[in-house]
């Protein structure tokens, strides 16, 4: 049984950030994905009580952080080492997910001295195309409005073969509520703005990640798969050509992944995510 933990809310620099503040302990800093915030890794703090001091943050764009753009993986990287010195920390283990994947690798090349261990979530792998400038997310006219989308979409994910346990999936909809907010007109919208969902997908596929960024860690990695036989099957084989290519480039790398689980694995697959993260970091 996890033991209970201590979550404290706080600003440093304009980034907004969840510490546990156990500072006596080994560090392990979460990094959300694209559009997603802190709280998607409230179920895997738990987890990590005791034996780790957890560090989630807001991106710019995202969530409770204000603090408004260059949307770049390197402005990104830049506000994490800010955390990390604010905060007195001087090396970190990196859990990142999906988008935020290529965050952890290009500040773990950088700054390499303090990164100990690099953890992926179905993330940093695979190629990112350009972005479509008619990119757009969807408003609700109404909070039941906004439900309805959300459990619509949890309903598809278990359609798809994700194995959702009944406790888990009203979490994962809390979680993906905080996504959004109230606006003046009472309509919901997302909390990151287009131009950062295009700023941050841009600045990736702008750059050759793999010869510029993977192939230069030195630190051990363990990327963690969602199950992509769950994709359709363009998609399979796009990602096992990637993943393929990846393994190449990245040296120190061990790769595994959760059956039945879907991208975001620290929402549909929590304990299991963190029993192979803690694993890793013994």
């Amino acid at each position: 049984m996890a033991e209970s933990i201590t979550k404290n809310i706080s600003n440093v620099n304009g980034i907004s950030l969840i510490d546990t503040s156990e500072v006596d302990l080994p560090v392990v800093v979460f990094l959300h994905g694209l559009g997603e915030t802190k709280e998607s890794f409230e179920e895997m703090f738990e987890q990590f009580a005791g034996k780790y001091r957890c560090v989630a943050l807001d991106f710019r764009g995202h969530g409770d952080t204000l603090m408004k753009g260059p949307y770049t993986i390197k402005q990104a990287s830049n506000d994490l080492l800010t955390v990390l010195d604010e905060l007195n920390i001087r090396y970190a283990s990196i859990v990142a997910a999906s988008y935020s994947c290529w965050i952890a690798q290009h500040f773990a090349v950088e700054y390499q001295e303090r990164v100990d261990h690099l953890i992926l979530l179905d993330g940093g792998f695979y190629e990112v195309d350009s972005v479509s400038e008619d990119l757009s997310q969807p408003t609700f006219n109404s909070e039941k409005a906004l439900d309805h989308h959300l459990s619509e979409h949890i309903q598809e994910l278990e359609d798809n073969g994700v194995d959702l346990t009944d406790d888990i999936i009203p979490k994962i909809k809390d979680a993906f509520k905080v996504c959004y907010m109230k606006n003046e007109e009472g309509i919901y919208e997302h909390r990151t703005p287009i131009e950062a969902f295009k700023g941050y997908l841009q600045d990736i596929a702008s750059l050759d990640f793999n010869k510029e960024i993977a192939s230069k860690l030195n630190v051990p990695v363990m990327l963690i798969l969602a199950d992509h036989s769950l994709l359709p099957q363009e998609f399979q084989a796009t990602n096992e050509i990637d993943l393929v290519e990846f393994k190449r480039t990245v040296k120190n790398l061990y790769v595994t992944r959760i059956d039945k689980s879907d991208h975001l694995l620290m929402l549909s697959h929590p304990i299991e995510t963190s029993l192979l993260v803690r694993s890793f970091l013994k």
